[in-house]
């Protein structure tokens, strides 16, 4: 009989899920990490709406980090959450994550953000050679080992010679939950200081699972 319920349940295991957002509203917002210089949690965010904004169209969600010089751990997300949880036979094969965004600056770069297990993860896209502030849509596929494990920066401790190697998330055959949402990330040793921008809209994220 439990055979049976197990084969059954197996049966009816989505083999995909989608999540999808127009960026009409503001919505949940998280710091991951806080910036430990003179601007403390410098993250701000903002989902703009009303017959002035220019997203595409109408409404978007814009999120904003400034730091000052020195060392940055700055990183951030927003969104509602978006929950992935395998059954037990489950994997998962590849994550489609496509999004309109505007950049600021060209080096910007349109962050997926997955954490699992007490750990965060970063997927990167990185936007057209462009920083015109016109709306461009991107899309990548990853998979787990194109995500990559957020190492915070202590910005009041000096950095080690031998860095932790980022690890990966995992997708296996009865990988635990995760969430995830759309991010800002500014991670490094030494920055000037400065600020920058990017504009999300119509985010869409297709989970592709398998057994």
């Amino acid at each position: 009989m439990l055979a049976i319920l197990v084969s059954m349940a197996a049966a009816h295991a989505p083999t995909s899920l989608d999540f999808s957002t127009t960026c009409d509203e503001p919505t949940y917002y998280q710091l991951l990490a806080g910036d430990g210089s003179a601007n403390p949690n410098n993250l701000k965010y903002n989902a703009w709406s009303g017959p002035k904004a220019k997203g595409n169209p109408d409404s978007f969600w814009s999120i904003k980090g400034s730091w000052t010089k020195g060392k940055v751990n700055l990183f951030g997300g927003m969104g509602d959450l978006w929950s992935v949880e395998p059954t037990s036979g489950q994997k998962v094969k590849s994550i489609k994550f496509t999004t309109d965004v505007r950049v600021y600056t060209k080096e910007r770069e349109a962050i997926l953000v997955l954490m699992q297990d007490g750990k965060e993860y970063v997927g990167r896209i990185k936007p057209h050679g462009t920083n015109d502030q016109k709306w461009q849509t991107v899309s990548r596929t990853f998979r787990d080992r194109d995500f990559q494990q957020v190492i915070p920066i202590d910005p009041f401790l000096s950095i080690p010679k031998k860095q932790p190697k980022p690890g990966h998330p995992n997708f296996d055959q009865g990988c635990k939950p995760f969430q995830m949402l759309v991010g800002f990330i500014e991670n490094k040793t030494e920055t000037i200081e400065a600020s920058d921008t990017i504009d999300y809209d119509n985010v869409n994220v297709h989970v592709e699972l398998g057994n």
